[in-house]
């Protein structure tokens, strides 16, 4: 299913690098930027065959969390800045975890693509990690499996009670309190649902301060003391290594109105 999208966005990426004249660089652009939401899309399908399936295995490595969420963070700059949006990111410097890097990566993206679909133009989406104070959470796993608090807020429509539940199910718009439908598969929540789960967290959303949305998640960090070496759902050992990170997301596109 991937390989046709793929045979489209190579080649465009490349035109794109080439610095192709007007007018043919916002068609160009129009074709990547939707090519990358359906590469998107068919992406949360393959995931939701595989968690249906029960087939979804985590890859243990140890990675920088923090910079994992200013990596994401920073792709959402641009759009920031054309919607004069104001984007703030509060990480520490470094913080070490243990998880799955590209299915924490893709509940981040989510959370803040969410995020960006509902803020109003001039408006604001704040993100931040926290370290977990000891006696601050009942929910430990040993001494060593200290947990962090990862915030992603927005102040666009609120969610309405009676949603905030089903909001995390499969194939729910989550259109909030607006009349505009959110477009979408109606799978990125749900998939973040699935994702944090796996990595045996939760998540939840509340009303913003000011108004508007705050998904917040927690999970287990699982550093110090740990083992380096973790037995993954296939029963095969996986040795923990530094993880180099790429990041894509899926912005919602302009040519949709």
């Amino acid at each position: 299913m991937r390989t046709p999208l793929t045979l489209i966005l190579g080649p465009t990426e490349r035109l794109l690098r080439e610095d192709a004249a007007q007018p043919f660089r916002h068609s160009l652009e129009s074709i990547d930027r939707n090519a990358h939401t359906l590469l998107k899309y068919v992406n949360d399908l393959l995931d939701i065959s595989k968690l249906e399936a029960n087939r979804m295995g985590l890859r243990w490595v140890q990675f920088d969390l923090a910079q994992l969420l200013r990596l994401g963070a920073s792709q959402f700059s641009p759009l920031a800045e054309e919607r004069q949006i104001n984007f703030v990111v509060e990480t520490p410097s470094s913080l070490l975890a243990q998880g799955d890097v590209e299915k924490l990566q893709r509940v981040f993206l989510n959370l803040l693509s969410n995020a960006f679909k509902f803020v109003p133009v001039g408006g604001e989406v704040r993100c931040t990690l926290q370290l977990l104070e000891a006696g601050s959470s009942t929910n430990w796993v040993d001494e060593a499996a200290r947990q962090v608090k990862i915030t992603v807020q927005d102040n666009g429509p609120g969610v309405l009670p009676e949603l905030r539940q089903i909001i995390f199910e499969r194939y729910q718009q989550g259109d909030r309190q607006s009349s505009q439908p959110s477009g979408g598969t109606g799978l990125g929540l749900a998939i973040a649902k699935e994702f944090v789960e796996l990595h045996q967290g939760t998540i939840a959303v509340e009303d913003a301060p000011g108004g508007g949305a705050s998904f917040i998640v927690i999970l287990p960090l699982f550093t110090n003391g740990t083992s380096s070496t973790s037995t993954s759902s296939n029963g095969k050992s996986a040795r923990y290594a530094d993880a180099a990170v790429e990041v894509e997301i899926d912005q919602r596109s302009p040519d949709k109105r």
